[in-house]
């Protein structure tokens, strides 16, 4: 019988994911990561909270599995916390969850997985993979839970020791199971976005890091007028509309973020639209064959040229917007540069963007 540690995290996914490893036949253990302070954060939904860490606790129990915890604070703050405040400094938006299961979650489940035995790791996203003669990850079937995103900077060598159950259910099924099966958390709310941060305020989590790190400075329209001042550049994000203390007879989002100068520049939705992007630390999941013009290991591609180093894929920008047809124009091993068919919305430095190949997840990069 093969073996499988889950990450639990005290939820309705991670819970119905031990329940369905069970049902086709694995010996399951559980095995929860502390990663952040748990002190007096007893109310939140977060898989940090020490709510969570007893939810998991229980559901262990329930379902008759093995359960340990294994402290992760010192890497989470190193690899998660210390970019995430870094990244907002430099007028960027980070994406947490990418690099805690780039460096953080996937990396101790397979380690603590090595040390005891166990054969596969596993976790409650809503993805796919299918093990061929290499793994190939794809989207999960629930468009709106879907979160191969999240996952496109894994390695090829992790998700091969990788199972994800809920990726051919629906949350809403997923939530049934758990039911069925009457787990104490079926209707448990879906955890907060961030999930290291008190509802969400990333500004005041911001501001408790680093005290100073309040810089006023100015806010300016397109045409370099002084329009309003701000209090720090870490507040704002690319496409923000409310919060920012200006009038205008048109609504105005935040176009630009200008670390040199220390200034926010406004302008209307219209001046957010954008067809070509810049992408650092790029990377594909499968390899290029300069040579053929050939992905290789992608049965959708497999022997049709895809002109090298140019691939035409569907991209998305954010998590939570739908892939739209895209060139990819590959520059090295890091960097690339992708250019829409139609214009994209309110591209943010620091964020994601991920490739896909119908349902295929083919890599991603930084937007630089």
């Amino acid at each position: 019988m093969n073996k499988v540690l889950i990450g639990m995290s005290g939820g309705v996914d991670s819970s119905v994911t031990v329940h369905l490893l069970k049902k086709d036949g694995y010996e399951v253990e559980g095995l929860s990561l502390i990663i952040w302070d748990t002190r007096n954060r007893t109310n939140l939904t977060s898989c940090c909270s020490l709510d969570a860490l007893n939810a998991a606790k229980k559901t262990a129990d329930t379902l008759g599995i093995k359960h340990r915890s294994l402290d992760v604070r010192t890497k989470f703050i190193d690899k998660v916390i210390d970019p995430f405040v870094n990244s907002y400094i430099n007028g960027k938006t980070p994406n947490p969850c990418i690099l805690c299961n780039k460096f953080v979650k996937f990396p101790a489940l397979i380690e603590e997985a090595a040390n005891h035995g166990i054969d596969y790791i596993s976790t409650g996203h809503y993805a796919n993979i299918t093990h061929d003669s290499s793994p190939i990850l794809k989207k999960g079937i629930d468009p709106i839970k879907d979160q191969s995103y999240f996952l496109y900077a894994q390695t090829l060598e992790d998700l091969s020791k990788t199972i994800f159950p809920l990726g051919q259910y629906t949350k809403g099924q997923v939530r049934q199971i758990a039911a069925n099966i009457k787990l104490s958390n079926a209707n448990k709310p879906e955890s907060q976005e961030i999930c290291f941060i008190d509802n969400n305020d990333y500004r005041g989590f911001l501001k408790d890091y680093i005290p100073n790190i309040e810089l006023q400075g100015q806010i300016l329209d397109m045409q370099g007028k002084t329009i309003g001042r701000h209090n720090g550049i870490f507040g704002y994000t690319i496409g923000q509309r409310r919060g920012l203390g200006i009038s205008s007879d048109r609504p105005q989002y935040v176009k630009k973020i200008d670390v040199s100068t220390n200034t926010i520049i406004m302008g209307h939705k219209e001046d957010l639209y954008i067809s070509e992007i810049n992408l650092t630390q790029l990377h594909l999941l499968y390899n290029l064959n300069e040579k053929s013009g050939q992905v290789q290991d992608l049965p959708l591609r497999r022997g049709n040229p895809c002109g090298y180093p140019r691939l035409k894929i569907q991209a998305k920008l954010r998590s939570t917007m739908k892939e739209s047809p895209a060139q990819l124009f590959i520059d090295n091993n890091d960097s690339a540069r992708l250019i829409f068919d139609q214009p994209q919305w309110g591209a943010s430095c620091g964020q994601s963007t991920v490739f896909y190949l119908g349902d295929v997840v083919l890599g991603g990069g930084i937007i630089a």
